[in-house]
């Protein structure tokens, strides 16, 4: 009785003792399968609170508010324009010359004269060609008066208030720019509100000029942000979190969004470890390497 027993024992030991090692030998073999996959190397940022302002940005065409025609005093022959395109002119000075020619009399040279201070815009009369008081022969444009003309959305609607100050962009440069006007009704035809604002004196606008005028829509303080690249998806939008090494793929609920930041409502938190640069190459439970910016 006591050999029987004995045996069993025995054999329920070396049972146990293989099992723990095949145990052992699994989880070996499964650290080593996991240490085969490649580690991808990102960059990592955490979520910081901050004033977010998003911007509706329209684009127009700047105008001179002040532009003086320029018109015959009589039927006459164009003879030639006295200046350039382009060139500044003094009030009273002549900018162009024509002929009458009336039975009887010599032939006469009639001076056409700037009614004010500007820039001379030409336009396209050949010589010889009969002008008449009706039709302008060129116009004078006052640069230091310049203004935008923008037509917002229905949506948008009285988000800008006369007085209210708008960023203008042109090129490389950006000046502050005032609301002159805001129209109280709808165009029916088109759905948008006029806006009108005065553009201040700037080297580099000139009227013709395209520009973009950036709208302030929504302001709010303390708002959850990350970076717009370290957030993807077009609809569902998500981002991937670093946890003890590996990335796991987190959706998130968003609000604001300016060309740089985006506003996050909820799936992270301020503490989260957010991989920036790299995302777009990871799948779920990924193993990386992180290195900063």
């Amino acid at each position: 009785m006591k050999t029987r027993l004995f045996g069993l024992t025995l054999f329920l030991s070396l049972w146990l003792l293989n099992a723990c090692k095949g145990q052992a030998g699994s989880r070996e073999a499964a650290q080593a399968k996991e240490s085969e996959v490649p580690r991808v190397t990102v960059t990592v940022i955490t979520p910081k609170r901050q004033t977010l302002t998003q911007i509706l940005p329209l684009n127009t065409v700047l105008k001179s508010r002040v532009r003086a025609r320029v018109f015959p005093d009589a039927p006459a022959k164009f003879l030639r324009f006295t200046v350039s395109e382009g060139d500044t002119v003094t009030k009273y000075q002549v900018v162009a010359e024509l002929e009458r020619d009336i039975p009887g009399l010599q032939f006469q040279t009639l001076k056409v004269r700037a009614p004010v201070n500007g820039i001379v815009h030409l336009y396209d009369i050949g010589e010889g060609t009969l002008v008449a008081p009706q039709v302008p022969l060129l116009e004078i444009l006052q640069m230091d008066t310049l203004e935008f003309v923008l037509h917002v959305p229905e949506t948008y609607r009285n988000v800008l208030k006369v007085r209210e100050s708008v960023r203008l962009v042109a090129e490389k440069d950006t000046v502050v720019a005032r609301v002159s006007l805001v129209a109280p009704v709808i165009d029916p035809r088109t759905g948008t509100q006029e806006v009108r604002g005065v553009v201040p004196a700037h080297p580099g606008l000139i009227p013709g000029l395209t520009v973009r005028v950036l709208i302030p829509v929504v302001e709010k303080e303390h708002a959850l942000t990350l970076p717009r690249d370290a957030v993807l998806g077009e609809v569902s939008k998500y981002v991937f979190v670093v946890r003890n090494g590996k990335a796991w793929k987190v959706p998130v609920k968003t609000g604001i969004e300016t060309y740089r930041d985006i506003e996050i409502l909820s799936g992270i938190q301020e503490t989260d470890t957010v991989v920036r640069l790299g995302a777009s190459s990871l799948k779920d439970g990924q193993p990386v390497k992180i290195t900063k910016l």
